[in-house]
C-alpha cells in the first residue's frame, strides 16, 4: 500500500450494532463477550484524513 493511504475499519457486532471507526492496526470489535462480528466496513482513505464518523469507541473490552 502506497505511504500515503491507511485503512479505516468499522465492524458490527452482535447485541452491540455498530461500533466506531478504527485506524491503522488500532482493535476494533470486542474481548470477553463472545459474540460474533457480523459485517464489517473497510475504506482507504488518504493518510492524516479524519474518519467518517465517530471514533471513540472501536473496541469494547468486558
Amino acid at each position: 500500500m502506497p505511504i500515503f493511504l491507511m485503512f479505516i475499519i468499522k465492524v458490527h457486532i452482535q447485541n452491540m450494532g455498530w461500533l466506531d471507526w478504527a485506524k491503522n492496526g488500532d482493535p476494533t470489535g470486542t474481548e470477553g463477550f463472545g459474540y460474533r462480528m457480523e459485517g464489517i466496513k473497510i475504506q482507504v482513505v488518504l493518510k492524516g484524513s479524519e474518519a467518517p464518523g465517530r471514533v471513540e469507541r472501536p473496541f469494547v473490552k468486558k
